[in-house]
């Protein structure tokens, strides 16, 4: 199909105003999140949905005190067509018309066990783009979740001044762990430090196992090698998996996954 076409048929959304970010929220929280897109994944229209829903709402990372939305290819979050978040004629971004996507090539990742996708490779080029960026060094804590997690930023500030070291600080030098029965952290969200994250951006080009693993497995054996330690936070995440239930009934709860 035509591109350039389908971009200029696809029209607006009425997206909130990012223009202030929420630089009054303490601690400050830069989130993100991979999305497959509608041309290149079977994934990529429930996916872009979810956030569509998320954006206009204004809810989940768009809660944040910034965020990022990375694509294999770059999209127009601020448009809807017949495709979805139309991608961008030669993948260049308007800045004055265009609320775009971070492309960072393919993201397509082979299936493991249950369908777990070893994508392992796919995230470190999305720490790449957050190392190029140089915005977490701005930011207390750095986010990433999942398209399908319902989470709440807020809640999260609340955990982060309740129960770290530095009381949402950070400068805690450590990530979340968020499943007692696996005893590590879960890729649905993964709450990690700002001096962790400056770690962790620095180096990841020094950690190994990155073919064949899931990128959960990765980062966190990752940042075990680099001394970032990990704390468990037991009522972070409501998970299927982890928990063998869901309750989305519970007020302290900062994240619930699956919810397609």
């Amino acid at each position: 199909y035509n591109i350039t076409k389908n971009y200029f048929n696809s029209g607006f959304l009425k997206v909130p105003d990012f223009s202030e970010k929420k630089s009054g929220e303490w601690p400050s929280l830069f989130c993100w999140l991979l999305m497959q897109t509608v041309d290149t994944n079977p994934m990529g229209w429930m996916e872009e949905k979810l956030v569509k829903h998320q954006l206009l709402s204004g809810i989940g990372i768009f809660d944040c005190n910034d965020w990022a939305v990375m694509t294999d290819v770059a999209v127009a979050l601020n448009r809807w067509g017949a495709r979805g978040f139309p991608r961008l004629p030669q993948g260049k971004p308007n800045p004055w018309v265009d609320m775009a996507t971070w492309s960072i090539g393919d993201t397509q990742a082979e299936k493991g066990v249950e369908t777990n996708p070893l994508n392992s490779v796919v995230f470190r080029n999305a720490w790449f783009a957050l190392r190029s960026s140089k915005k977490l060094e701005k930011h207390e804590w750095v986010v990433k979740v999942d398209p399908d997690a319902v989470w709440f930023p807020n809640r999260l500030r609340k955990h982060l001044k309740a129960y770290m070291p530095g009381h949402g600080a950070g400068t805690d030098n450590l990530f979340l762990k968020n499943c007692p029965r696996f005893k590590t952290m879960q890729g649905p969200i993964e709450v990690i430090s700002r001096q962790a994250a400056l770690t962790v951006e620095a180096e990841i080009q020094t950690c190994g196992g990155v073919y064949g693993t899931g990128e959960d497995q990765y980062i966190v054996k990752c940042m075990e090698r680099l001394g970032i330690g990990g704390n468990m936070e037991p009522t972070l995440l409501n998970d299927l998996y982890c928990d063998g239930y869901t309750n989305c009934n519970d007020p302290w709860k900062v994240a619930f996954h699956p919810h397609k």
